[in-house]
């Protein structure tokens, strides 16, 4: 492992030398450190950065705790260096001889808005509000809670026997059940809703995961980034996953949040997180 003094060092000279010198990132090369913070020394809009790293066919991040601080140093913000914990199921070799060696299988989350077996509808979105205002407060007893900054959905398991040792310091989740991260997929964006401004996360139909043959206990859900702190919205669990090396398996969720409601009646987020049958594995990849 680089030490962080020198890795800290590369960073700040990179950002000194970017700041004075444009330079695209090669098309074939994975997005690393390096080219996050490039980015930012040329100022790229931080929602800019985050469509990148999210869309990035490949990348190779390191996110030890002491390269985040050098990366913040360098002016990496938390939402950006959270998209980069995003895509770390992809890019964190493992050692030998971990959990992530072991035989593999393919997990398809089929994703779908609206209520359990209902007809899908595209895009998968999940919409929450960001602030409650002071006229929703004062007229409709609204609670009012701090702020939404960002959405994530995200894929954990919850099987003791597959939880890493020290697994608070490997997961943004950390007020959660006992976990392993599979997958934490941030990036929302701001819109209106019935007066309401609002934070809206769009997912793809499906996202597929690479993970251990075995069965999983798996949760699924949706978290809020309020502060410096993100918890869980909403979240479904099946304690029966099996996953065979060398096959896939799909799992259907249907994920849905919006706004409802009217001045009359009072508004309230309508949300379903619901995990269907899992369609057992059959075919190879």
């Amino acid at each position: 492992m680089r030490s962080s003094g020198r890795h800290g060092w590369t960073l700040l000279a990179l950002a000194l030398w970017s700041a004075a010198t444009p330079r695209a990132a090669a098309p074939d090369q994975p997005l690393d450190n390096e080219g996050v913070v490039r980015m930012v020394m040329q100022g790229v809009p931080e929602p800019e950065i985050v469509r990148t790293i999210t869309s990035a066919p490949r990348v190779a991040f390191d996110l030890e705790p002491d390269i985040v601080r050098e990366l913040q140093r360098a002016g990496v913000s938390e939402r950006i260096v959270a998209a980069m914990r995003s895509r770390l199921p992809e890019a964190t070799p493992a050692p030998a001889g971990s959990a992530s060696n072991l035989a593999k299988g393919l997990l398809e989350i089929r994703l779908a808005s609206g209520s359990p077996g209902a007809k899908a509808v595209a895009p998968v979105a999940f919409e929450v509000i960001r602030k409650t205002p002071r006229w929703a407060a004062n007229e409709m007893g609204m609670l009012q809670r701090s702020p939404v900054e960002d959405l994530a959905f995200f894929v954990l398991c919850s099987s003791p026997e597959h939880v890493p040792d020290h697994w608070q310091d490997q997961t943004e989740l950390k007020d959660f059940v006992r976990h392993q991260k599979l997958l934490f997929r941030a990036g929302s964006r701001p819109g209106k809703s019935h007066g309401f401004e609002v934070m809206a996360l769009n997912l793809p139909d499906t996202l597929t995961l690479e993970i251990p043959e075995g069965t999983h206990r798996l949760v699924v859900g949706v978290a809020a980034k309020a502060g410096p702190e993100w918890h869980v919205l909403g979240s479904d669990e099946r304690r029966d996953v099996a996953i065979q090396s060398g096959h896939r398996a799909t799992l259907p969720v249907t994920l849905s949040s919006r706004v409802v409601g009217t001045r009359m009646i009072g508004f309230k987020e309508d949300q379903v997180v619901a995990i269907g049958e899992l369609v057992a594995p059959g075919g190879t990849p």
